[in-house]
C-alpha cells in the first residue's frame, strides 16, 4: 500500500542472509519491478508476489547446490 500511495516509480524483491541487524545481511539477489501510475496495492501485491514465486526456487536450488 505504501509504495501506491508514495508514487514509487519502482518496486521488487531483496533475498538476503539474516544478519545480527535487520535488512542488513548480504545480499544473494534483487529484482526490482515498474509500479505504473494506475497499479492498485493489489496490483503491485500481485506483482511482487509473482517475483517471489520464481525467483525464491531459483535461489534456493542455487544455494543448495554449494552445500
Amino acid at each position: 500500500r505504501a509504495i501506491v500511495e508514495n508514487e514509487e516509480e519502482e518496486t521488487g524483491i531483496t533475498i538476503h542472509y539474516v544478519s545480527d541487524d535487520y535488512d542488513e545481511g548480504e545480499i544473494i539477489f534483487q529484482e526490482a519491478i515498474e509500479v505504473d501510475f494506475e497499479d492498485s496495492p493489489e496490483d503491485v501485491q500481485y506483482k511482487v508476489q509473482q517475483l517471489e514465486h520464481k525467483h525464491y526456487p531459483e535461489v534456493i536450488e542455487y544455494l543448495l547446490r554449494d552445500l
